[in-house]
């Protein structure tokens, strides 16, 4: 995992005529390096669909970060897969934050 290419999860509506191009962004989950103790900086975008004007005024959207560690990680990523082929209603992301080792990395 690197900070220049993250690994990326990205959805909402995609350009028919530019294939592989997404026009607006529903949701966005993106995973970085956090620190060298192996601590994950977790990035989700969600928005809501705006199919009469692209103005992202009008859109609804928040986003949350926060921190994981790997073990999380690949818990949530078996979880997923189990909500993918309809053993599991829902997957979630969750771990601990470790707020006396934020500031010395």
């Amino acid at each position: 995992m690197s900070t220049s290419d993250p690994p990326l999860i990205k959805g909402g509506f995609w350009s028919q005529e530019k294939p592989g191009t997404l026009e607006q962004c529903h949701l966005r989950i993106v995973i970085r390096p956090y620190n060298v103790l192996g601590i994950l900086l977790v990035q989700v975008d969600v928005a809501s669909e705006s199919r009469t004007t692209p103005d992202n005024d009008l859109q609804q959207s928040a986003t949350a970060r926060f921190l994981v560690e790997y073990n999380a990680l690949d818990e949530f990523a078996s979880h997923l897969e189990q909500v993918l082929d309809g053993k599991r209603e829902a997957a979630v992301l969750s771990g601990p934050v470790f707020n006396n080792m934020l500031g010395r990395f």
